[in-house]
């Protein structure tokens, strides 16, 4: 055949490679699983490029080759040859490996045999490649050596790369449904676990803050079907109340700034309008869902209802407060007042107290209302000349000490209320009252008074009726403080009372009786003889140490009842304490001690009350004589930076440290230290440190067992101006 005679020849024949290159491609196109056509592929390469025969193979899960499809291949020949690859795996781009005659082939190894067992002299391995990426090869196989020309390799590579592409896009498309099927699984298992959790969840699209997924507990907390919102707009409709009291705007939610911003937020409490009307609290989170590569691909949200929880702190710290501020006082009207004042504009709207009284009567106390333009309606609850009738509600709350709730104010409770009063009734409908609760204030099995609280609004219920029995409980035990302070006072007054008249009847007989014994001794009528005067002496003696404990205890019934008055005057403190030292020295003489004075040299001008002075310094030096066996006593005046201050030092036997602020208790004595019977009220320090006291000052004491003690009195140089006594030191 001649040159010319060929060209026609082998144009057909490339014309017939390319027809069936494109019938191929299509076929690999239209394909609908790629798995249906490798017959048809393989066979078509064969013919294409005039193999004897071909064969596909295609990578495992663990890249391995292994055979999809074949032509005039046997079984033996592809078990032996089954997995064998000659690019390392891994291997990127590989080429296509030509071997033209297998009887004179290295490469072949051990396969070489094979190979030539199987009849075949020339192979060609033509890598599938997608990317870069070996997915697989075809095998072309010549009976004779066989040189593999451009065109034919060429065209083998574009059928592979058809097939490689629509092998990747079948796996592609498979996983992507695989993906698509785990990721529904995932979500439906994720929904359900959503579902079951506490805490309410909101899941939001991100950027356009469209809530995608919530659960029930979201809507338990607002009590209400909570709106899938479309957008962070949306979000105004979900009633948060921020700190101030306004409504909180919608880009300011958590799950707004997250999906906005990025921002993590973490238990961020929310005030809330619940669906029926009520305010609840929740704490909110947030955070961003993100992908491998750092980008938001939703927000997620965390709810908890804390409203029950904030409740509880609020009501604890209610209570605290109620009962420091119950606690302050121990005056009874003072406490009540306190108690009303308490519950009105936070648990009620008005509140009557009731005390009862000794006769078991029950008594008004007070009545306070929230606004004050009702306090001229509900000022007679308070009246206690108004009568609380015994059939009346409170009066059964009394007499059973168990408390009364009242979801509803009907006529028919208005009637039982207040059986006896057609005014009360008629103010009680003024006000509006909603519901009611009375409470009785129990301390020690017996009822010692009760409160009625009444809102205009809304519904007490069975919490509000136990937070406020403990209220009232916290309330009874301060009313108990009060009572029994008020009975404590009325027996200091009483005893009080008492000393001050015995005082008092004491001092007329015994001023009779130094006045007579003053006549006996200026020998009015007639002479003594020497044993006769001498009793005398004894009897007046005995008379002034007598008048000397009526006056302590005239001074302390005095003090105890209030009724001690300071006088101011202008007094030369260096002189009131010489005239006390020459008042005292003979009564330390008779005791053998020695008493000292130092004296500032200069006048030491004070304004005070100089007989109050006078009776502590004498308290203080009679104190110190009386504890002091042997040794001496010890005045000393001196001028300090605020005011003055005077000491009495002893050599006594000292006091114990744990007893230090005993000796300034009424009627406490210390043991002398010899044996001796200390004589006296008890009263001389005691009435000492009150009198220093109403002068704005204080008597104190430092003392070393063994070793004495020195009590010292500090005072301004001006007085206070007190009206009363100063109760117990």
């Amino acid at each position: 055949m001649t040159s010319s005679s060929r060209i026609p020849e082998q144009e057909h024949t490339q014309l017939d490679q390319l027809t069936l290159l494109y019938a191929m491609a299509d076929h690999i196109q239209r394909a609908r699983h790629v798995d249906i056509i490798f017959d048809e592929v393989v066979d078509g390469l064969r013919r294409a490029v005039g193999a004897a025969r071909a064969a596909l193979l295609l990578t495992d899960e663990a890249g391995v080759m292994r055979f999809k499809a074949w032509s005039g291949l046997s079984e033996a020949y592809r078990n032996a040859v089954d997995g064998h690859s000659p690019w390392p795996s891994g291997t990127r781009d590989p080429r296509p490996v030509l071997i033209e005659d297998a009887g004179m082939a290295e490469g072949l190894g051990d396969l070489r045999e094979v190979v030539l067992a199987e009849g075949i002299r020339a192979l060609a391995f033509i890598p599938l490649l997608y990317r870069g990426r070996l997915l697989g090869k075809f095998m072309l196989y010549h009976d004779h050596p066989h040189t593999f020309g451009e065109s034919e390799v060429r065209l083998a590579e574009v059928i592979a790369g058809h097939l490689a592409f629509a092998i990747w896009r079948s796996r592609s498309d498979a996983d992507q449904a695989d993906l698509l099927r785990r990721f529904e699984a995932e979500r439906s298992v994720l929904e359900s676990v959503v579902k079951q959790m506490p805490a309410g969840v909101l899941l939001a699209d991100v950027p356009s803050g469209r809530i995608v997924m919530i659960n029930q507990q979201v809507s338990a907390a607002w009590r209400r079907p909570f709106r899938q919102a479309a957008e962070i707009a949306d979000y105004a409709a979900w009633g948060g109340v921020d700190e101030t009291g306004e409504p909180l705007l919608p880009e300011d939610w958590p799950l707004a700034r997250t999906v906005r911003r990025g921002e993590t937020v973490r238990g961020e409490e929310i005030r809330i309008v619940r669906g029926d009307g009520t305010t609840g609290v929740v704490r909110m989170s947030s955070a961003p869902v993100l992908d491998g590569q750092g980008r938001a691909l939703a927000a997620v949200a965390t709810v908890f209802d804390i409203t029950e929880e904030k409740n509880a702190e609020s009501s604890q710290a209610f209570l605290e407060e109620a009962s420091r501020l119950l606690n302050e006082s121990l005056e009874l009207d003072r406490t009540l007042d306190v108690l009303a004042r308490l519950v009105v504009g936070r648990q009620a709207d008005w509140c009557v107290i009731f005390k009862v009284l000794e006769t078991g009567a029950i008594q008004r106390v007070i009545s306070v209302h929230a606004d004050p333009a009702m306090a001229d309606t509900v000022r007679p609850f308070g009246d206690p000349s108004l009568r609380v009738p015994d059939r009346s509600l409170v009066s059964w709350v009394v007499r059973e000490r168990r408390p009364m709730l009242g979801p509803e104010v009907t006529d028919e409770v208005v009637r039982d209320a207040y059986p006896d009063s057609p005014e009360l009734r008629q103010a009680v409908r003024s006000v509006g009252a909603t519901s009611f609760m009375i409470l009785p204030l129990e301390v020690r099995g017996r009822a010692v008074g009760a409160m009625s609280l009444l809102r205009t609004e809304g519904r007490y219920t069975e919490k509000d009726l136990a937070l406020m029995a403990e209220l009232a409980s916290r309330a009874a035990l301060a009313v108990d403080n009060a009572l029994l302070y008020e009975q404590a006072r009325a027996a200091d007054a009483a005893k009080a009372n008492f000393l001050a008249v015995m005082s008092h009847e004491f001092r007329t007989p015994l001023s009779a009786i130094l006045g007579y014994a003053d006549i006996l001794t200026a020998r009015v009528h007639g002479e003594l003889n020497t044993r006769q005067a001498g009793h005398l002496e004894r009897v007046k003696a005995s008379v002034r140490h007598l008048s000397h404990l009526v006056d302590e205890i005239l001074s302390y019934a005095s003090m105890e009842a209030g009724r001690e008055k300071v006088r101011l005057e202008d007094v030369e403190l260096v002189e009131l304490a010489r005239d006390v030292a020459g008042i005292m020295e003979p009564i330390a003489q008779a005791s053998g001690l020695d008493l000292r004075v130092r004296l500032p040299e200069a006048p030491l001008d004070a304004r005070t009350d100089e007989s109050k002075i006078r009776q502590i310094l004498i308290n203080l030096v009679s104190n110190a004589i009386k504890y002091t066996p042997a040794g001496h006593v010890e005045l000393h005046l001196r001028a300090t930076e605020t005011g003055f201050s005077c000491t009495v030092e002893d050599t006594g036997p000292g006091i114990a440290p744990e007893h230090l602020e005993d000796v300034f208790e009424p009627f406490w004595q210390v043991e002398r230290g010899d044996g001796r019977r200390i004589t006296g009220t008890g009263l001389g320090l005691a009435v000492a440190r009150r009198l220093a006291r109403l002068l704005g000052g204080d008597v104190t004491v430092r003392s070393v067992v063994g070793d004495g003690s020195a009590f010292t009195l500090e005072l301004p140089l001006v007085s206070a101006q007190k009206g009363g006594g100063t109760g117990l030191a």
